[in-house]
């Protein structure tokens, strides 16, 4: 077994509130730091570019169709389908889909 005393030791825990929650001791003084959700998302600036991009799909018309239009299935097509055929017939449209709308994604 090896001897830990006068050694620090750092201790890090995934979760689902704090993405990282680091501590270097047992003490609730001892220094901890953490790295959540929020600041993830404050950081990558999520919610402004959800925005931007939502406005870009509004505008952008490909065969006389939105983009919001083209994600939205008329067929009422599930990806969830446990069903081999519905599943292939789902993969299908995504594909056509994909296609279509992959001028909007090249720069």
């Amino acid at each position: 077994m090896v001897n830990y005393i006068g050694r620090n030791v750092l201790g890090i825990d995934p979760g689902m509130c704090d993405l990282l929650h680091a501590v270097n001791g047992p003490d609730k003084h001892d220094t901890t730091w953490r790295y959540t959700q929020v600041q993830r998302k404050l950081t990558l600036k999520t919610k402004k570019y959800s925005k931007i991009r939502s406005k870009k799909f509004k505008k952008v018309f490909i065969n006389n169709r939105t983009i919001n239009e083209w994600q939205q299935d008329p067929r009422n097509i599930s990806k969830r389908s446990i069903d081999f055929n519905k599943f292939k017939e789902y993969l299908k449209y995504k594909n056509y889909l994909n296609i279509n709308i992959a001028s909007l994604y090249q720069r």
